[in-house]
């Protein structure tokens, strides 16, 4: 059984993986549906052409060494093709969602089955692998110990997913989860960006670096994180440093403060949520029940009305939904970017602030940008220190792995001393 070191960011929107280092290039769409007549009708014939992820038909049996129930479900972007039942993931706690641990685990499974395929051409039909999991909660909810822990023991065990489309010809993965890291959402993310080698922070002196705050503001769908790490002077434990010194050599860590730091529980999910009300109010050409994916799809190129050549359709009625999606989103960022200067302003740090990068969902949307930018100039802040995250959707995910890989050096690095002495 081989081991990898995996990162799953489970968001309330898709949900990104990383396996040892590498991204799976598809992004999950956070639903699914029952496997319906209307679906078996064209397994065989309906999805010829499509990519395998688009094929997610699975049964899923979690910790098989307790003789568990096997659940079945069309995952992703089947379940948005063919559900009549499909649903979105609901707002409520993480790490008391089952489903989204059921989903993650299937976003994984197919992860290492495509890793397999790109590396041997043609992967085995059985899969198995230990797992080392790095994953992550909204702050609201990382706060509380009993929360990491619960949300960590959903993931551990024997699982087995088996893929039931016939262009997977019977394949299964089965994962082994032995080990799982909790981290918050954003604080990873950031972490990551302050310890590039290639970075910023890098190439300034620590007395550049002094004192200086660093902010990821990360807006997902329905959490904001806003967290803020500064660079502080190196705890000399006992040991007596005269700061007047001119030899001192200055030694600085960046730290996570809690007191810059919030989470905020709306985000662009909520908008979306709102969005959905009004255009069952208003608009009476759509005869059908939408969720929060149509949304989504409305904004990208699923959404392109190709008689204006614009985005922001609900198609084929043609229904636009920019007037009340756009109310709705610069109200959250008018909302994020009020929480963030009055926290920063309580707290005395705003001239401290060297950058406040964002990320997630809500740094793709360029109206949430642009409002988050001039609410914050409006409060003081210099424009140019306010910046887009290189890998927004998938900064969660490579935080977690990285930060899981940082610790597992020094695990490993301990325990070779130890054998040293």
């Amino acid at each position: 059984m081989k081991k990898m070191y995996c990162a799953i960011d489970g968001g309330n929107s898709t949900i990104e993986v990383v396996i040892n280092g590498q991204r799976c290039p598809v992004a999950f769409p956070s639903m699914d549906c029952e496997p319906d007549k209307e679906y078996t009708d064209v397994m065989k014939v309906g999805s010829i052409g499509k990519p395998n992820h688009e094929k997610l038909h699975v049964t899923l049996q979690k910790n098989r060494e307790k003789n568990s129930s096997v659940k079945e479900f069309v995952f992703g972007h089947m379940a948005e093709a063919y559900g009549k039942s499909k649903r979105n993931r609901e707002n409520f706690d993480k790490s008391a969602d089952p489903q989204l641990v059921e989903w993650m685990l299937t976003a994984l499974a197919y992860g290492i089955y495509d890793k397999e395929r790109k590396e041997k051409g043609v992967p085995d039909n059985k899969i198995k692998a230990e797992i080392v999991l790095s994953v992550g909660l909204p702050f609201h909810e990382a706060k509380n110990v009993e929360n990491k822990k619960r949300f960590g023991k959903a993931f551990k065990g024997n699982h087995i997913i088996e893929f039931q489309h016939p262009a997977f010809d019977g394949a299964a993965v089965e994962i082994n989860v032995s080990t799982v890291y909790i981290n918050v959402e954003g604080e990873a993310s950031l972490g990551r960006i302050i310890f590039d080698p290639d970075g910023e922070c890098s190439k300034l002196a620590p007395e550049d670096l002094l004192n200086r705050v660093y902010t990821m503001v990360n807006c997902g769908g329905f959490s904001t994180e806003i967290i803020g790490m500064q660079f502080l002077k190196a705890d000399s434990g006992d040991e007596y440093i005269d700061m007047f010194d001119e030899d001192y050599e200055l030694s600085i860590n960046p730290e996570t403060q809690t007191h810059l730091t919030a989470g905020i529980q709306k985000g662009v999910g909520t908008a979306m949520i709102d969005t959905l009300k009004n255009i069952e109010e208003n608009e009476t050409m759509i005869k059908r029940s939408l969720i929060r994916r149509d949304i989504e799809v409305a904004l990208s190129r699923g959404g392109k009305n190709p008689d204006t050549n614009t985005l922001g359709w609900i198609l084929p009625e043609k229904v636009n939904i920019n007037k009340y999606f756009s109310k709705h989103i610069k109200r959250l960022a008018e909302h994020v970017s009020q929480k963030l200067h009055s926290l920063y302003t309580a707290n005395n740090v705003k001239s401290q602030v060297q950058k406040i990068y964002l990320s997630g969902g809500g740094s793709k949307i360029d109206l949430f940008v642009e409002t988050f930018t001039a609410e914050m100039v409006n409060y003081g802040y210099d424009e140019n220190i306010i910046v887009q995250d290189p890998d927004p959707i998938f900064a969660d995910a490579h935080g977690y792995y990285e930060a899981m890989m940082e610790t597992e050096e020094a695990y490993q690095e301990d325990h070779d001393l130890s054998d040293v002495g």
